[in-house]
């Protein structure tokens, strides 16, 4: 005991020793100075504090304007594929009255009407849902944006086509990780909300830049529409909608940068 009381006693007076010599120092340093290194200390903690709001609050509006644009597009493609429907089945209707007429046009046309090319998994050619799908996807192909990802399965959710995918550079293509064909996720619900998921990238040719390459292992925001039968409503269909993150990361990094350019500036002028 003496001895542990012993080198307590030693302990703390070295450190008060410590503790007085750095003390008569601080006294020699002007209140000027002072002064100056408590502003500089507050600005600093401003500025930083001020580029974390800045990055939180443009990052929150730029997600929540691409969770809108996905909605929209999911909207765009039901209402679409909802149409082509009734279009479908019209001609349908016009067909089975004209075979069943004998009339001229009934012979002429036979069943085609442009259905034997149904969709990828398509039990049949008298489909209305996979030919208004089909349909809406012709209709589509040149109006889609290379930022978006699109994905159709059927209702066990294996994969039946991938009409759009991003290419970055052409050296790199960019899809969203999906669950396997077949299998389901737990994290993306159909009909739910808009989920974030990693990319998978693939290496077309090595000829690409680091900046291509960034842009094309951004995040990626799904969302899982289902497309349904029009008379039933049973599922029918499963269509992944995605869009590239990396003109969110990329908007947010330039306000970060430029709120820390901003803060330096403020401190060096200051």
């Amino acid at each position: 005991s003496s001895q542990w009381d012993q080198k307590s006693q030693t302990w703390w007076g070295r450190f008060g020793a410590w503790r007085d010599r750095h003390k008569l120092r601080l006294d020699y340093v002007p209140l000027t100075a002072r002064l100056v290194n408590i502003v500089f200390i507050i600005l600093l903690i401003a500025g930083v504090l001020m580029t974390i709001a800045a990055q939180q609050l443009v990052f929150g509006a730029l997600m929540s304007q691409t969770n809108t644009q996905l909605h929209q597009q999911a909207t765009s493609i039901r209402s679409n594929v909802a149409m082509l429907q009734k279009q479908v089945a019209q001609r349908s209707d016009i067909l089975s009255f004209s075979l069943n007429s004998g009339g001229s046009t009934g012979q002429k046309n036979g069943s085609g009407i442009g259905r034997e090319g149904s969709a990828p998994g398509a039990a049949s050619g008298n489909d209305d849902t996979t030919q208004a799908l089909r349909d809406f996807l012709d209709a589509q192909e040149t109006n889609i944006q290379p930022e978006y990802f699109l994905q159709i399965r059927d209702a066990k959710n294996n994969v039946l086509a991938t009409p759009f995918t991003a290419v970055i550079g052409d050296n790199l293509i960019a899809v969203p990780s999906l669950p396997v064909s077949g299998k389901t996720s737990p994290a993306i619900v159909v009909d739910g909300s808009p989920v974030t998921v990693p990319s998978r990238v693939k290496v077309i040719s090595k000829n690409y830049t680091a900046e291509s390459y960034n842009a094309a292992s951004a995040n990626w925001q799904v969302m899982a529409i289902s497309i349904r039968d029009a008379d039933s409503g049973k599922m029918q269909y499963i269509v992944y909608v995605a869009k590239s993150l990396y003109w969110v990361n990329d908007a947010t990094n330039k306000v970060v940068r430029y709120f820390s350019l901003v803060s330096l500036a403020v401190i060096v002028c200051g």
